[in-house]
């Protein structure tokens, strides 16, 4: 029986891409892809106010005419409240960069946000599961070809309405840099605060012009609450993918307009992200590895 959904607010899936100076070769001399995925479900309180939204954007520019490069960002959010008071929340994105020549950058960038509130009372229990997906891939063909860095995180935040206060919350992110000049910065990360408990694998292929990254895990949040308390969720995701034909320490600095770029990152960062990092871990995957 299909569902009449009482509250919906989805972001319809997008793509955005620039190709310049023809078709792309078959073998590239750099590709690189960022997939981030949360999903959040079984409530235990249904969520009030619930409001998304989501930032996709590409550049790519090439500087010789036997250079090709193709940048993309694309992704759906939606946040679901069924006619049974079921709620799922779900972030999935993607960038990609595949880039050949000698002469060219390439940046996909996808930012995902929703918050909820949560009116909960004395003696009651908030929780919820939720599952994390993240894939990251770099391929450079020779070390004489170019340079790329990506990103890709996800995370949520319990904050108390009054006064901001953090509650507790999760963050899990990677990061692959390939064939960078003098630069090694790969690594894979997820922890999180003592009301939350999770379980998963990072997976990792550090090292070489071949790089990739993994973590798949699932979890689970849980706190009774003395007092009537009214909850903030927020909940986003980032992916970063950039390319550049020339080896460079951080390729995303050539952005032509980088304030956009450093804007989502710092409003990554800054929506509670640090304060996970600062509270006391339970819970906690690292994996790293020296080229």
């Amino acid at each position: 029986m299909k569902l009449s959904f009482k509250i919906a607010l989805v972001t319809a899936s997008s793509l955005i891409s620039c190709t310049l100076w023809g078709e792309l070769p078959t073998q590239a001399a750099t590709f690189a892809e960022a997939f981030a995925f949360i999903r959040l479900s079984d409530f235990s309180l249904t969520p009030q106010n619930p409001d998304a939204d989501s930032i996709r954007d590409s550049i790519a520019f090439t500087g010789s005419e036997d250079s090709t490069v193709d940048a993309n960002a694309d992704g759906t959010l939606s946040f679901i409240i069924d006619e049974n008071n079921d709620t799922v929340i779900d972030l999935d994105f993607q960038t990609d960069v595949t880039g050949d020549g000698d002469n060219y950058f390439g940046v996909g960038d996808a930012f995902s946000f929703t918050s909820s509130s949560f009116l909960i009372a004395e003696n009651e229990t908030l929780s919820f599961d939720f599952e994390v997906d993240l894939f990251l891939r770099n391929i450079v063909d020779s070390v004489e070809d170019g340079s790329v860095s990506n990103f890709s995180g996800v995370r949520f935040s319990l904050l108390d309405n009054s006064d901001d206060s953090f509650l507790g919350g999760f963050l899990a992110q990677g990061n692959l840099t390939t064939n960078l000049l003098d630069f090694d910065n790969d690594f894979l990360f997820a922890d999180a605060t003592d009301n939350v408990r999770f379980d998963g694998s990072g997976d990792p292929g550090f090292g070489g012009n071949q790089e990739f990254g993994a973590i798949n895990l699932s979890g689970n949040f849980s706190q009774t609450f003395t007092t009537d308390t009214e909850v903030r969720l927020e909940v986003s995701s980032l992916n970063l993918t950039c390319s550049q034909a020339t080896q460079t320490n951080d390729p995303c600095t050539k952005v032509p307009e980088p304030n956009s770029i450093l804007t989502l990152i710092v409003g990554f960062i800054g929506l509670g992200l640090w304060k996970v990092t600062k509270s006391k871990p339970v819970d906690k995957l690292e994996v790293t590895a020296n080229r």
